[in-house]
């Protein structure tokens, strides 16, 4: 991988890793739902209130390297 690859690859690291958190949770939260109607409630939430961060979370991993690099220079250009 040359350098500029794993630096982009570095910068996605971490909102990826929030993203596959929020699709497990999301699909274990999905399997409790379906044994136990009683976390209906929980999965509701989880769906309405976080899950609509995925899309932006998904950009940021796709795209979010050129961003990080650009406020990396100027803060050390400071």
């Amino acid at each position: 991988m040359a350098d500029g690859e794993a630096d982009a690859a570095m910068a996605g690291a971490t909102p990826y890793l929030r993203l596959i958190s929020y699709a497990a949770g999301g699909a274990y939260l999905a399997q409790g739902g379906l044994a136990d109607r009683g976390r209906i409630p929980l999965c509701r939430f989880f769906a309405e209130n976080l899950l609509g961060e995925t899309r932006a979370l998904k950009e940021r991993v796709i795209d979010g390297a050129d961003s990080l690099a650009a406020a990396g220079k100027a803060l050390i250009s400071a």
